[in-house]
């Protein structure tokens, strides 16, 4: 029995298979996944408010940052020529001087 207990990962009625073991390893990667995705959007939300935003805040938010309308036929708004589409600008002349 202590073989067993030790070894449970090779055991059916220990470790429900390997199969199981590891869908459920895949479970805990994709709750991570989506811990870490909600984190990075609150903090984009974070920045771009200057608020502390809490995990409510996040989850309950309305904000949309697609387009009003998916269309193929280019009906919608261009995101390159948008005013909401703001490119940020690196200045590189001290690198360049050397």
């Amino acid at each position: 029995m202590y073989y067993q207990m030790r070894n449970w990962y090779n055991f059916t009625w220990l470790s429900g298979d390997f199969n199981l073991e590891q869908h459920v390893h895949f479970l805990d990667v994709c709750a991570y996944m989506a811990r870490s995705t909600l984190l990075a959007i609150m903090g984009r939300m974070a920045a771009y408010t200057g608020q502390e935003i809490t995990w409510e805040m996040a989850l309950n938010s309305r904000e949309n940052l697609g387009p009003d309308r998916y269309d193929w036929n280019g009906a919608g708004s261009d995101p390159f020529h948008s005013a909401h589409a703001a490119i940020p600008v690196v200045v590189v002349s001290a690198c360049l001087s050397r």
